[in-house]
């Protein structure tokens, strides 16, 4: 170990003071008192800043010339290591050049007050920035040893960048981590944190040099991912460096560029700061951050460019989208070599963060691009017709589309666009030959099709990619005459428009046959191309007004060319196939062609069907059979002979008829036609060969109201059609042509308007019955004076339900209207009855009334007597359902009038007797009868009607002042009698049921009928009145304590003054109730009181009555009173 004098340390001190003498003094340090870390502040930063940035007053072509000499020599990070690596102090230079012995021992001993005159002669700057004060004043030993210290450190940064330098692209070197260790340890760089902020410092750098270079490439991210590693930084220092350089090269970059001019992506300036965000964004990312910590570092880089994280992370796509881009054509170029696989292209998409979305839109661009250049189409004079992939093609295409991973249904779509040009350039011109008229000879459409297939695989298209293509060629071929014939149509040529439409149905049979040759198959079908509800529609671009127009042009000059010279007019079966096939080539329907013909042909048809109609109609010739037959052979014909469609023959033969119709009518000032009428209408019907469906709703229309009119007629003031009526009005039905079916709805409209005012009248006296003159005048809205009906007393009868007997009778007229004139259907399978015809339905009334009617009639019923009773009762049913009411609704009401009778009636009885005799159910049975109820609703009615009966008493009970025993037994008794318990059946409260039990209980022992010997009747009752043991023995506990408490309170009264004779009485009462019990009673009596009662006790006279039993009743009065 080589050992150094104190001397020899100041002649090394004395340099260091000499040397600090010419420090620029631009440079400073500063010694932090917390922890001791350095930070230099490098003033001079020009050496950083872009040199196509420095201020300059060249114009600026002079500025991009020097900026085009400038990128002769390429700016890399190695640019900050030299500049680093050469420290501007000469102190640190000196520190950094000193052997490091010489230097640790200087570090360590005191220094000489006579050593250190240079610096107190020459002092430094640094050393008063220090701030330690004692530079001068202090320990001078101590001051030398702190500079020394200090400069040792700040030569460690151009120490480590001096290595780094030396190590340049070798960064993942092992020996260069162990010479970076070795500088901690040489320049005595202790603390971490400051050799982290160091190499923060150099990272930082070394990136804004790496960026000044516009131009990125792929190997500099590694490079900063080494220099991270070399210099141990972490993920916070990393980004610290790179928000640091961002707010610094944006800085610069301003200070010397308009922030217009960084709006433009290509300018070099914008170039480096993209190359920053790029740069930071795969830096951040491949030290594996979590998105949070990601979001955090990118926003603060993109802050210092004052630009958003959005925009920013667009940029970065932007920046390293031409890096992927130069790797697709490489891989184009080194395809056949095998050089390049997908694992390479992943590895590539990975380093540059190229998203799946863009990667693949740029496999597909490259894979295009290769089918371009491989066709030869992006060469000049290329001929379409007949360019083709060369030999093996298809194979390098597939190995192409294997690296880029791209699915074989995308790589035949890309290939699919670029050879449609030249596959439809084939197609047009096969179908042009095919449907050409100009040649001589028949195309051979086998050879056609066979040149088109052969093109379809030198082009290596799918054939389920060529079908569009080829779809969309038919659609033009057969759409061209289409288009022709349109444009004649706007020049109103009609000669051009039938020829144009008679070539389309010639290039629809030439396509046809092409087509065909493909074999059976819905995709080459030539039915798909003249469907209206298909997108490949030939005739899709036709509105549907002109493919009218032109079918209306074709059918009349074929309707002309086919009129011999007789002026008759015929269509062959040639023709009318013809128009067939012009209607499917324009693809219109069947009522386009109805209309078109309408116009057409209509005027002819319809003037022959009415020179028939006035032939037969004539009151100047007599009209045969024979001529009627004749006129309707003639008329067939004509429809015949033009294809005129059913349905548009038959148009006009109801619009004849339907005139003539209208004639008959107003010749009938009755609105019944004369015979001699109504012969011509049946001949008019057979000439036009009209059904009873097809003038039927005529007839009804123009005589249906006639024969309603007829039969109201019929039914007269009673409503009934007479039996001799019926026969006429059948063959006047007939006479007017009115459907059997079309004569019941007319039959059932007159039976609607006469019941309606039978119903209103009934309705009117139920209103005049129930209702009070008040509220009769309300409804009608009208003063009812006096009379009204409405008494305002209650019902009266024998069991409370009452009737006015004219209501009876008017409904009864009603019953046998219906009846006499047949008017409900009986079905014959089922026998079940339907009344076409109800009040409900007809509105005569709302249900709620028509409740009220079947009400009050089954009250009537009800109440009648002999003969009349029975009539009644059998018309119940009818009547419910001609107001229209269902079988449910009749049997609530009937079953709501039963309850009210079997209520009144139970009450009267149980008034007075306890229980229904005999007698008394065999009353209730007939009422069950005479309402048509069932057992099981007559017994619910019973049980019910007794439950109100015996509700009512129990009220009665419980609103009553006074309550004796007697009336609870009674009560009690009649509810047993009828099977119904108080609580469950009665719905009586516990709480009153204990009421009722104790009020008994206690008047029996009061009376003497309960005692302790009568256990039996206590039970009686406690099962009587449907109690639990339980809760009478707590009631009957609680009623004996209350009554033997009273009895000692009135006894303390009465000895309070001295009444003992009065006292008697209450101790024979205490005694009676206690015996229940027999038990301490708790009521607490002083003791001498106790004594005093049973002194009383003993001095009563008791006559002759049993000692024991005088015995056991005082020992019964001790154990009462506590004693």
């Amino acid at each position: 170990m080589v050992h150094f004098s104190s001397q020899a340390v100041a002649i090394v001190l004395g340099s260091l003071a000499l040397a600090s003498t010419s420090q620029n003094s631009a440079s400073a340090f500063v010694l932090n008192k917390n922890n001791n870390r350095i930070q230099q502040h490098n003033n001079a930063f020009i050496s950083h800043i872009p040199i196509s940035s420095q201020p300059s007053s060249l114009s600026s072509t002079r500025i991009n010339n020097k900026r085009t000499m400038l990128m002769l020599v390429e700016a890399s990070g190695r640019d900050a290591l030299v500049s680093l690596s050469n420290p501007a102090s000469p102190i640190t230079k000196t520190v950094q050049n000193t052997p490091i012995p010489l230097r640790k021992i200087a570090s360590l001993a005191t220094v000489p007050a006579a050593a250190v005159a240079g610096f107190v002669m020459t002092p430094s700057r640094r050393i008063i920035a220090a701030g330690v004060g004692s530079a001068i004043m202090g320990v001078v030993g101590g001051v030398g040893k702190s500079k020394l210290d200090v400069e040792t450190e700040l030569a460690a940064k151009p120490a480590l960048a001096k290595v780094l330098l030396d190590h340049y692209g070798l960064f993942g070197d092992s020996e260069l981590a162990k010479e970076v260790e070795q500088i901690k340890v040489d320049y005595g760089v202790t603390n971490e944190e400051d050799f982290m902020d160091i190499g923060t410092d150099i990272y930082k750098s070394y990136l804004i040099a790496m960026v000044k270079n516009p131009y990125g490439k792929t190997k500099e991210i590694g490079e900063l991912n080494q220099l991270k590693s070399v210099l141990g930084l972490d993920n916070l220092a990393v980004g610290q460096a790179h928000a640091e350089a961002s707010m610094e090269l944006y800085r610069t970059t301003c200070a010397w560029t308009p922030e217009e001019e960084l709006e433009d992506p290509e300018h070099p300036d914008r170039m480096s700061l993209d190359k920053l965000l790029f740069l930071s964004e795969r830096a951040f990312r491949q030290n594996g951050e979590t998105e949070e910590a990601f979001t955090y570092e990118f926003s603060r880089v993109a802050k210092g460019m004052n630009t958003d994280s959005a925009t920013a992370a667009e940029r970065v796509a932007d920046f390293c989208e031409p890096f992927y881009v130069r790797a697709l054509a490489s891989t184009r170029t080194k395809l056949d070599d095998g050089v390049v696989d997908s694992d390479m292209l992943r590895r590539a998409r990975a380093t540059l963060g190229i998203g799946e979305r863009v990667s693949d839109d740029l496999h597909l661009s490259t894979y295009a691009e290769e089918v371009k250049q491989l066709l030869g189409v992006d060469k000049e004079g290329v001929d379409p017709s007949t360019t083709k992939f060369p030999d093996g093609a298809i194979e390098r295409l597939d190995r192409l589309r294997q690296v880029l991973e791209i699915s074989q249904k995308d790589a035949d779509y890309e290939l699919s666009v670029e050879v449609t040009p030249l596959y439809q350039a084939t197609a047009s011109e096969v179908f042009k030959q095919a449907a050409s008229e100009d040649s001589e000879t028949k195309p051979d459409v086998a050879k056609l099709w066979q040149d088109l297939q052969s093109r379809r695989s030198e082009l290596c298209l799918s054939a389920e990619n060529a079908l569009p293509l080829l779809d969309s060629v038919v659609i033009q071929t057969l759409g061209t005459p289409l288009e022709e014939a349109s444009t004649f149509v706007g020049v109103n040529n009609e000669s051009g428009a039938y020829a144009a439409l008679l070539k389309a149905i010639r290039v629809k049979t030439a396509v046809t046959a092409l087509l065909q040759q493909a074999g059976d198959g819905e995709a080459t079908s030539i039915d798909k191309f003249y469907d209206s509800d298909s997108d490949n529609a030939c005739f899709g671009f036709l509105a549907l007004d002109m493919r009218k127009k032109l079918y209306q042009m074709f059918l009349s000059r074929a309707i002309r060319e086919g009129t011999d010279n007789t002026s008759d007019v015929i269509i062959s079966d040639e023709l009318e196939a013809t128009l067939g096939e012009v209607k499917a080539s324009l693809g219109i329907t069947d009522d386009v062609v109805e209309d078109v013909t309408s116009l057409a042909c209509g005027p002819m048809v319809e003037s022959a069907f009415q020179s028939a109609a006035a032939e037969v109609t004539s009151e100047d010739d007599e009209c045969t059979d024979e001529l009627v037959q004749a006129l309707k052979a003639k008329n067939d014909d004509l429809v015949s002979s033009l294809k005129v469609p059913d349905t548009l023959a038959m148009k006009y033969s109801t619009t004849v008829y339907k005139e003539y119709l209208r004639y008959v009518s107003q010749s009938s000032p009755s609105g019944i036609p004369s015979p001699e009428l109504a012969k011509r209408l049946t001949n008019l019907q057979t000439i036009f060969s009209l059904t009873e469906a097809d003038y039927n709703p005529m007839h009804l229309a123009t005589f249906g109201q006639s024969y309603k009119k007829s039969v109201l007629e019929s039914m007269g003031a009673t409503g009934i059609i007479l039996p001799e009526y019926r026969a006429p009005l059948e063959q006047l039905r007939d006479r007017l042509g009115v459907s059997v079916e079309d004569g019941k709805k007319l039959f059932l409209d007159a039976v609607k308007e006469k019941l309606i005012p039978m119903v209103k009248r009934v309705e009117s006296e139920i209103e005049r019955t129930l209702l009070t003159k008040e509220q009769l005048s309300q409804k009608r809205g009208r003063d009812m004076g006096q009379d009204v009906f409405k008494s305002g007393r209650d019902a009266n009868g024998d069991l409370g339900i009452g009737t006015q007997g004219n209501l009876m009778g008017d409904i009864m007229v009603i019953v046998d209207f219906y009846n006499e004139n047949d008017i409900a259907i009986t079905d014959e399978e089922t026998g079940e009855i339907t009344y076409p015809v109800t009040a409900v339905g007809a509105g005569a009334v709302e249900e709620e009334m028509a409740e009220a009617m079947y009400r009050q009639f089954v009250v009537g019923g009800f109440t009648a007597q002999g003969k009349q009773a029975e009539r009644y009762e059998g018309a119940a049913a009818q009547f419910g359902g001609i107001l229209g009411m269902s079988k449910e609704g009749m049997e609530n009401v009937s079953g709501s009038i039963g309850g009210m009778v079997y209520e009144n009636f139970i009450e009267n009885a149980l008034q007075k007797k306890d229980s229904l005799d005999q007698q008394d159910m065999m009353f209730l049975a007939n009422i069950q009868q005479k309402l048509d109820l069932t057992e099981e609703q007559g017994t619910k009615m019973m049980i019910e009607a007794q439950k109100k009966v015996l509700n009512k008493q129990a009220e009665f009970l419980f609103d009553s002042p006074t309550v004796s025993g007697a009336m609870v037994k009674s009560f009690r008794e009649k509810c047993n009698s009828m099977g119904l318990e108080l609580m469950s059946d009665l719905g009586i409260g516990k709480g009153r049921v204990t009421g009722l039990f104790i009020t008994e209980v206690q008047e029996g022992i009061e009376n003497g009928r309960l005692t302790t010997e009568s256990q039996e009747d206590l039970t009686d009752i406690q099962e009587s009145i449907g109690l639990a043991p339980e809760d009478c023995e707590a009631a009957l506990l609680k009623m004996v304590e209350t009554r033997a408490y009273e009895d000692v309170e009135k006894i303390d009264k009465e000895l309070m003054r001295a009444r003992e004779d009065n006292c008697v009485y209450y101790i024979k009462d205490l005694i009676k109730f206690a015996a229940f019990v027999g038990d301490d009673l708790g009521l607490k009596v002083k003791e001498s009181r106790a004594n005093k009662i049973v002194s009383m006790f003993e001095a009563i006279d008791f006559g002759d009555e049993d000692s024991e039993v005088i015995a056991s009743q005082k020992e019964l009065l001790k154990i009462s009173l506590g004693l």
